[in-house]
């Protein structure tokens, strides 16, 4: 149940830690871990921080996995990462603004915008600039909703690059309209038997 103006219980916490100088202990060790990994990183599941769960495992997977890449991989493979995500984007916008739907450019816009600063809000936390408000980073977190959401959303972009006439209303009602193909006299409208 919501508090005073709204909030939850915790939340004048989580502000409060992110406000302080000493932070949180997950923000502090998410932090570490981005610092630790270096130009390079220690090697895939080889942290330090991560392994003996400085960085407590019940959040690595989801709300803090830019900082295991980070641990792991570097600022070079989180810095991949983050440039696959970013052609997401721009692949997202480039369908959107070619597809003959009139929805289809709205629609992009808006997914492209939530991917973008769902993305920027995660990184934000791992790098302690935004309060830790638990947001998985798109198409590399653990994640159920978000995770399925999002590849819906991403299949509806794909159906709008395809050309609007088959699936239109008149292209339908044509296909209701046309006339019925004529009765033979010995079968009668029996359905084609299917090809092997």
């Amino acid at each position: 149940p919501a508090g005073a103006g709204g909030l939850l219980p915790h939340t004048p916490d989580r502000f409060a830690c992110y406000l302080s100088d000493a932070g949180g202990w997950n923000a502090r060790q998410a932090l570490r871990c981005v610092r630790v990994g270096g130009r390079s990183g220690h090697g895939y599941r080889q942290g330090r921080i991560t392994i003996l769960g400085f960085l407590p495992r019940t959040v690595q997977h989801t709300d803090f996995i830019y900082c295991v890449l980070s641990e792991s991989f570097g600022w070079r493979g989180a810095a991949v990462v983050l440039g696959l995500i970013a052609w997401l984007l721009v692949a997202v916008l480039w369908m959107g603004a070619r597809s003959p739907h009139p929805a289809a450019w709205s629609f992009s816009v808006g997914f492209a915008s939530l991917l973008f600063l769902q993305t920027l809000i995660h990184v934000g936390m791992s790098l302690r600039l935004v309060p830790i408000v638990g947001l998985p980073l798109p198409f590399v977190s653990y994640g159920g909703s978000f995770l399925v959401t999002s590849f819906a959303a991403l299949g509806l972009v794909a159906r709008y690059d395809r050309p609007l006439s088959a699936w239109s209303g008149a292209a339908l009602a044509a296909r209701a309209e046309a006339p019925a193909a004529p009765a033979d006299p010995v079968h009668g409208n029996q359905p084609e038997p299917l090809s092997a």
